[in-house]
């Protein structure tokens, strides 16, 4: 400042040196205290601010150049920015998301090179080029370099070979290296030489690449919560926060967008009317009285409104209304209404009503129960002109562009729904209106290529809906599903690889979805990966990059590829339990959607529609049972969830819509000939509700409960008049009285033989096996291995068998197993079981059921899980029958 004002007063001079290197890094709310301590420090001095002429001109074209807006605060943001390079050669633009800071540098770089394009006198404005990275989306090793532990050959990094290449160009260019990830204690250390006076990067092969001053380090993070003030001492900081910003800006840029056919003047003024008049009042609600079980930022909300809003009038989408809606299950499924074509009039008169559903499926879309039953009255109020469907409110009904502007019920999208008692009780997905409601918004975004979160507590259906809607869409909307679960273990590397196995190379450095489709990638439980020690998570901040910049960097080439046609889905249960929370950062470019519990009428719907179309083939007598079987089961159920909470004594106390579905299922199981009369299906029915609910119950005051509550229901609905504990908790249903080949689901109505078929199985067990078991079967032993046998009947049945040391859980298991004609798979624990012995075994369990489709029973100890990640593979075969990554290329080959 002194040399290029040396005759300016010192006082003056000092206030603007303060001002320029404190002002950027502070908060909006921190900025009056600081001009007052100033105005203290030095009384009556005024001190005129530069003019950045031709510097902030250009910035302001820049952002026109880019269809932004001119925001007077990202204006001086920016030449903050570029201010804080010139006397720094690390900088660091911190701030939560949304606050402009990737537009920031972006529009400074166009600013800077349009300058020299423009031959400016200034030698401080240079061209500009950057690359932009995320270092936690690799390890160290991919970041800065490593050696090969076993030939010593050194390969080079991501980070270290983009700024040997910058180092090389001898033009005065600007070469800006961006990193854009969480800052932590670990990776940042490395840069320390860089950011110090050296401006030297120290690589681990000993090598020392000298920088030069016509390049920076920029890095753009959330907060420097775990970086070390090592670091932070030696970087500019810039600050940039949402609120300086707002959310307005972004909707005039959208708004701007929007196509002139349908969307003329008068149209767009509408719409921002709505956004000016209504949707901040629903942000403060949501903020003020509600709770989101992901939590979510103002601007995200309106992102999201602004996508779906545009979504609602694609005519480019395969159906009118959602690939999963009964208009669409015809030879000819109804198309979208062309509303390009409509009367302007007409047009308008749908704005209003759409944007009403929109506001209601984003703003309210992420909230949870009880604060969607607030905001569905709130609604009505600021949108009193709206015709909601008979009888509901704004979440029960949609517009259906052919019938005006009157919106109309979910129930009239609901296909019928058709028993098939051959297809596989997994394979029954009983269509109801929060089905096609979820599946609606999703279709619309999808058909637009915009993200979609949804969560919700476990069990209610996420993944289920989800994957019947892409399978939907497989059919009719040429888009091409792809699956992934993330589990604990879950890696970067693993993400990438598995990503880009399932896209068509189309060039060199461009991945993509095959000609004329899109590819849906539904990323479950998105949220499991582990957290390392400094918060972050490199397979989300992987997917983060993806979603930022529509690409990633070759592992081995370091090349960037572009990826195109391909959109993520995410589905996830809320944080808690393993789960953990996401950075902003990365839900931000997600539409999320809060699914709430399934209601007892929809639960009376789908099992009721399951049930009475099994029963078809049964007696009149045992068909008119249905109704009450279903109704009791969920009364049971939902007083097992009010009452039978989860402690440290009991943690597996939880209950979910899958137990109910077990229920049904069991039902499931039996053939007409052998339930002959309503009493037989009524004690049928008790038996599978006492397997399900009953059998997880670990003391005589909760059996005692659970028998109490069930008899009432009996009495209430089945007219039972004689409940006798005795009688009914000795029902025992089973399969294993007759021949493997004859096998039957049945009640077992003699005791004796019930013991004598188990006591003949031991003997058989014992002669073709050295391992000698010699049980007695009493009571309890009877009744322990016909409940594994029944679980072991059923497709996915898998059992947690828990109780103390010597209680006979593996030799019952055992029995089971062989009772069923099972092979038993056990692994051998020794000292130096590996994670390597563990997917050798793995891989020889899954070769024998795939490979040789044989029928195996995996039998897992407490005892034999050393390392937690064994459960966490455990885990991803209970939920999707394999474990990620567990071949490599030449076992497939030899596989096929």
């Amino acid at each position: 400042l002194k040399r290029a004002d040396p005759d300016c007063v010192e006082s003056v001079l000092m206030i603007r040196a303060m001002r320029d290197s404190n002002v950027p890094k502070f908060l909006s709310q921190d900025l009056p205290l600081f001009f007052a301590i100033v105005n203290d420090l030095f009384p009556g001095i005024e001190v005129p601010y530069v003019d950045y002429g031709a510097l902030q001109v250009e910035i302001e074209l820049a952002l026109k150049k880019q269809n932004l807006q001119v925001q007077d605060r990202l204006v001086s943001k920016t030449i903050q920015l570029f201010e804080t390079f010139m006397v720094r050669f690390g900088v660091m633009l911190v701030g939560p998301t949304l606050g402009g800071k990737t537009t920031d540098y972006k529009t400074l770089a166009i600013a800077l090179t349009q300058l020299r394009e423009d031959n400016s006198p200034d030698e401080r404005y240079q061209k500009t080029k950057y690359t932009c990275f995320n270092p936690k989306g690799i390890t160290m090793g991919e970041l800065y370099g490593e050696f090969n532990e076993l030939t010593q050959e050194w390969t080079d990094g991501l980070g270290s070979k983009i700024m040997r290449g910058f180092v090389t160009e001898e033009s005065p260019d600007y070469k800006w290296t961006i990193f854009d990830g969480p800052v932590d204690a670990i990776w940042i250390e490395n840069m320390n030489t860089v950011l110090d006076d050296n401006m030297t990067l120290c690589l681990a092969n000993g090598e020392r690449v000298k920088l030069n001053w016509s390049m920076r380090m920029l890095f753009e993070v959330e907060d420097l919560r775990v970086a070390s003030p090592a670091t932070v001492s030696r970087c500019g900081m810039v600050y940039l926060t949402p609120s300086d910003l707002g959310w307005m800006p972004y909707v005039r840029t959208w708004c701007a967008a929007l196509p002139e056919e349908p969307f003329g003047e008068k149209p767009k003024e509408l719409i921002l009317s709505f956004f000016e008049g209504i949707v901040q009042k629903g942000i403060d609600f949501i903020r003020k009285g509600g709770s989101e079980p992901v939590i979510t930022e103002d601007a995200q909300l309106v992102i999201s409104l602004c996508r779906l809003f545009e979504s609602l009038f694609n005519t480019e989408a395969a159906t009118a209304n959602s690939c999963a809606a009964k208009d669409a299950q015809t030879e000819a499924p109804l198309v979208p209404r062309n509303v390009k074509t409509m009367d302007p009039a007409e047009f308008e008169k749908l704005l209003l009503p759409t944007f009403c559903f929109a506001f209601t499926w984003t703003v309210g879309g992420s909230c949870d129960v009880r604060t969607r039953k607030m905001f569905e009255r709130e609604v009505e109020n600021w949108f009193p002109t709206v015709s909601m469907p008979r009888n509901g409110g704004c979440y029960d009904g949609y517009v259906n562009f052919y019938e005006g502007p009157k919106w109309k019920n979910w129930t009239e999208l609901v296909p019928q729904f058709q028993f098939d008692d051959t297809m596989s009780y997994f394979q029954l997905l009983v269509p109801n209106p929060d089905t096609v409601r979820f599946s609606y918004v999703i279709d619309r975004m999808l058909s637009k290529q915009f993200s979609v979160f949804l969560t919700g507590n476990s069990g209610v259906g996420k993944s289920v809906n989800i994957s019947n809607l892409l399978e939907k869409m497989k059919e009719l909307a040429n888009l091409v599903p792809v699956f992934m679960t993330f589990s604990a273990q879950t890696k970067a590397y693993q993400t990438q690889l598995t990503i880009e196995s399932k896209l068509e190379k189309k060039r060199k450095t461009l991945l993509g979805a095959p000609v004329n489709k899109t590819i849906a990638i539904l990323v479950d439980d998105v949220n499991m990966p582990l957290v390392e020690e400094y918060g972050a998570q490199p397979p989300i901040e992987l997917l983060r990059q993806f979603q930022d910049q529509r690409g990633f960097f070759d592992r081995k080439k370091h090349d960037w590829k572009d990826i195109e046609n391909v959109t993520l889905l995410l589905c996830a249960a809320p944080p808690g339990g393993g789960r953990n929370a996401m950075t902003a950062r990365f839900c931000r470019h997600s539409h999320v959607l809060c699914m709430p519990p399934t209601s007892e009428e929809a639960m009376q719907t789908i099992f009721g529609s399951i049930i009475g179309g099994f029963l078809t083939k049964f007696k009149p007598e045992i068909q008119s049972l249905s109704t009450p079987a279903v109704t009791g089961t969920i009364e049971l159920y939902t007083k097992c969830g009010d009452e039978l909470l989860p402690t440290p004594t009991r943690p597996h106390y939880t209950f979910n819509l899958r137990d109910v579905s077990k229920v049904f299922q069991g039902l499931l199981m039996v053939k007409p000939l052998h339930v002959q009369n309503a009493d037989s299906f009524t004690r049928l029915w008790f038996h599978e509700l006492s397997r399900v609910f009953c059998d997880r119950l670990i003391c005589d005051e909760d059996k005692g409960w659970f028998f109490k509550t069930a008899s009432e229901i009996l009495k209430a609905r089945f007219r039972i008049l004689d409940v006798d504990p005795g009688v009914w908790n000795a029902i025992n249903w089973c399969d294993y009285l007759r021949p493997i080949d004859s096998r039957v689901y049945e009640e077992a109505k003699d005791p004796a033989k019930v013991q004598k078929q188990l006591e003949d199985a031991n003997d058989d067990y014992n002669l073709s096996h050295t391992a000698q078991m010699n049980l007695v079967f009493f009571t309890d032993c009877i009744a322990h291995v016909s409940r594994i046998a029944r679980i072991m009947r059923q497709p996915r049945g898998n059992a947690l068998l828990v109780g103390v040391g010597g209680s006979g859980r593996k030799s019952l298991a055992t029995l089971a197993t062989f009772v069923a004609d099972y092979e038993l798979f056990q692994i051998e624990i020794s000292k130096s079981y590996s994670t390597a012995d563990w997917h050798d075994d793995l891989k020889r369990l899954l070769m024998r059921v795939g490979g040789n489709a044989k029928e195996v029973s995996f039998l897992l100890a407490d005892t034999q899980i050393p390392k937690e990640s064994f459960l966490e593979d455990t885990s991803s075969l209970l939920n999707n029958g394999e474990v990620p990554n567990l071949f490599n290329a030449e076992d497939r080959t030899q596989i096929l």
